[in-house]
């Protein structure tokens, strides 16, 4: 599978810039997941039909009592510190601080997206979010 990746941040592997509309469907997002009061992590594919027709995916993620940073910077927040992990099908994650993303070029048929937290040590911080969709 061809695939092309890119956020606003520009981290990671075959990054180019985007900014996504935050006027985006207000619907659909996943139940939060984690424990209350610890990391928190939920995410909705964004524009999905239209990107399912240009065989694209938009995630929009968001985290709560977590400060996702460079894993080079401290935190000095107080909060828990960490990254995002986006996974598409079996293909490598894509680490990043980015809480959107967009998959391009991506084959017909079923897919799913994995998101998790990952702390400055790289170990998940709590369960993983998957958002499954198809591509026609």
């Amino acid at each position: 599978m061809k695939l092309w990746v890119q956020t606003r941040a520009g981290l990671g592997l075959l990054l180019l810039c985007l900014v996504l509309s935050p006027a985006a469907n207000a619907q659909n997002w996943t139940a939060w997941q984690g424990p209350a009061g610890g990391a928190q992590l939920r995410a909705r594919l964004l524009f999905e039909a239209d990107d399912a027709a240009q065989h694209m995916a938009a995630v929009e993620v968001e985290v709560g009592n977590i400060w996702l940073h460079d894993p080079d910077l401290f935190s000095q927040s107080g909060l828990a510190a960490g990254v995002l992990d986006y996974q598409i099908d079996n293909c490598p994650p894509i680490i990043t601080t980015d809480t959107h993303i967009r998959f391009a070029d991506i084959s017909s048929g079923p897919h799913t997206i994995t998101v998790r937290l990952l702390g400055t040590d790289n170990q998940p911080l709590g369960p993983k979010v998957r958002l499954a969709f198809r591509v026609p």
